[in-house]
């Protein structure tokens, strides 16, 4: 059985890193989920699990982060939805392991989501 990793960050601003890291894990036979936890913009590809669902998970909207204009306020919830979102992926048993990457906003958000591993 194939395994799968849930690939996490803020593909708005470190896309082409993901897709490159996505191709990485792809060729060594896993499957992916993609998560964009990102806030600022567009991601350069089409995740499975877009920002807004994210944000909504976090219990906010993606626009009232964009519209207050607060990185702290954003890396929290974004967190908290992503880490729910994960949990829930864990718990259905469709994700074996999560791969993120960043500074110190990805960190936290990798940090929520591999919590989710206990």
């Amino acid at each position: 059985m194939t395994k799968t990793v849930l690939v996490v960050g803020t593909f708005d601003t470190k896309g082409q890193e993901y897709e490159f890291c996505i191709d990485v894990i792809k060729g060594r036979g896993l499957n992916t989920i993609s998560m964009n936890a990102g806030i600022m913009g567009e991601p350069s590809f089409t995740p499975d699990i877009s920002a807004e669902a994210v944000a909504e998970a976090g219990g906010t909207t993606l626009q009232a982060l964009r519209d207050g204009n607060d990185r702290g306020t954003a890396v929290v919830a974004m967190s908290q939805g992503a880490a729910k979102l994960a949990a829930k992926l864990v718990e259905e048993g469709k994700i074996d392991g999560a791969f993120s990457m960043g500074g110190t906003g990805g960190s936290s958000l990798a940090a929520a989501v591999y919590a989710c591993f206990r």
